[in-house]
Parts: structure tokens; C-alpha cells; sequence
């Protein structure tokens, strides 16, 4: 904003993110730091944003009731049509990485779309995992 009303004009234009340079080193992964896990929702045509924060409610309490799991939500577009449902806060990665892997081995016996089940392990590209430091 204040960019903006300095005078520049392309204050508010959305940089092309495949043509950004991004250093590969900017983040390092923790793994016994504070992790949330996100799940991005892009096709919810059969159920309301709230149905899935129940249904996520339901599937803590039954496999991870001694976790004191949250479960809230924000938006990746502005017009609010992609919800990112995060569940929080899990003490290291490994707790993270086996909340995770609990969800796969369950929606692979529900027969779940596996799209919905990307992930990759490495410390350097964890999908679905937010690496945050303790304040």
C-alpha cells in the first residue's frame, strides 16, 4: 500500500511466480521444531467447508484424541472458493509425518481419490507439513 502511494504503480501487481528466483537454501527444515499440517481443498462440490472441518474433527477424535489437534481455516484465493484447512500443532516433524501417513493408510481403506494424497518425505519439499520456529 505504501508502495503504492509513494508513486509506484506496479505496487499491486502479481509478480510471475515460475520466473522468480527463489533460493533453494531460504528455508531450512526443523524437524523438532513446531510443524502444522495443511490440507488445500480444490474440489469441495459435495461438501460444505464446514461438513470437512466436522469430518476432520471426527477423524482426530477417533485416531489422535490425545493430541489436542485445532482445526481451523483460511483461504488461498480471494474470492474464498479454495479453503486451506490447517490442523495444528504437532511437537516435531515426525508427529506431522505420522498424522499424515495415519490420513493415507485410512482414505487408501476408504478407497479416496489418491490425488488428494500428495506428498513427498523429503526434508527439503514437505507437502502438507508447515515448518514454523517456537516463539
Amino acid at each position: 500500500m505504501l508502495r503504492y502511494l509513494m508513486g509506484d504503480e506496479k505496487a499491486f501487481e502479481t509478480p510471475d511466480i515460475l520466473k522468480v528466483n527463489q533460493d533453494p537454501n531460504a528455508f531450512e527444515y526443523l524437524e523438532d521444531e513446531l510443524h502444522y499440517v495443511i490440507a488445500i481443498v480444490y474440489d469441495r462440490k459435495a461438501a460444505t467447508l464446514s461438513d470437512l472441518k466436522i469430518s476432520i474433527s471426527d477423524f482426530n477424535q477417533k485416531y489422535f484424541q490425545n493430541d489436542d489437534l485445532k482445526i481451523s481455516n483460511i483461504f488461498l484465493d480471494q474470492d474464498a472458493t479454495i479453503p486451506i484447512i490447517m490442523i495444528r500443532k504437532f511437537d516435531n516433524g515426525s508427529k506431522a509425518i505420522r498424522y499424515y501417513e495415519t490420513v493415507k493408510i485410512i482414505a487408501n481403506n476408504l478407497s479416496l481419490p489418491r490425488s488428494i494424497m500428495k506428498y513427498s518425505p523429503s526434508p527439503n519439499r514437505i507437502i502438507g507439513s508447515y515448518m514454523l520456529p517456537r516463539m
